[in-house]
């Protein structure tokens, strides 16, 4: 009798398609067979970045793994990992006068969740908050001066943040 060992295409499982700062994506070959081999390439300029079945990758790139068995091969289709940053970018001016310019006090992010903004006085009381990422605070219920604000926020990777500095409201 003669038996047939037949390599079947692999499927890779991978947990996300965005990598984000120093939080890597596993990538796995998912193929039920002992006896085969695996190489992972990066095939941007294909150099081997692996040879297990699973590996975890740290930087964005088209991705790809040929799976050997005997003298047979097959490739996956290819996986594109885009990199994502969290970015935070708080002014320390602005002056609400009706000239069109800096008009409210207001951030610059990217990729940031569960964020909260806590603005208070040279006294420590609570002058503006916002849980809205794309809030535009005017300048009211406050006169001109110096005023202290708080960023707490969660990065792209879930690991949470803190900023924390000071803003000049020019009336």
């Amino acid at each position: 009798p003669v038996t047939i060992d037949k390599l079947l295409q692999p499927v890779v499982a991978q947990e996300r398609d965005k990598i984000c700062s120093s939080s890597p994506v596993i990538l796995e070959v998912i193929i039920d067979d002992k006896e085969v081999k695996v190489d992972w390439f990066l095939a941007n300029d294909g150099s081997i970045v692996g040879n297990q079945k699973k590996i975890s990758i740290e930087r964005p790139g088209d991705y790809f793994a040929i799976v050997f068995k005997h003298q047979c091969s097959l490739q996956t289709d290819l996986i594109q990992l885009v990199g994502e940053k969290d970015s935070l970018s708080v002014p320390n001016i602005f002056t609400p006068n009706d000239d069109s310019y800096n008009e409210y006090f207001e951030v610059l992010a990217e990729n940031l969740n569960d964020f909260e903004l806590v603005v208070v006085n040279r006294s420590g009381k609570l002058i503006y908050h916002s849980n809205v990422l794309d809030f535009k605070w005017t300048g009211e219920g406050a006169t001109g001066g110096v005023y202290f604000w708080r960023v707490q926020y969660k990065t792209c990777d879930s690991k949470v943040k803190e900023q924390k500095g000071w803003v000049h409201l020019i009336r």
